[in-house]
């Protein structure tokens, strides 16, 4: 486990989900621009970030050992 905190610096509201174990994205939380999202997460997890307005994806976070630093 490992705690993390990453800021929306896009400077637009951005949904992010974690896709679970079975591949589907579980419920999106809405970050808004300069906040905050942190919680606790693993080795290998994946984050799908989209844009809030129109659900498109921005990316994705892949959490990988060298992320632990």
């Amino acid at each position: 486990r490992l705690d993390f905190a990453w800021t929306n610096k896009t400077g637009a509201p951005v949904k992010i989900s974690w896709i679970n174990f079975k591949c589907v994205e579980e419920p999106p939380q809405t970050i808004q621009p300069n906040a905050v999202f942190s919680g606790n997460t693993g080795v290998g997890h994946i984050f799908r970030l989209r844009d809030d307005k129109t659900n498109a994806e921005i990316g994705l976070i892949n959490v990988e050992a060298t992320s632990t630093k």
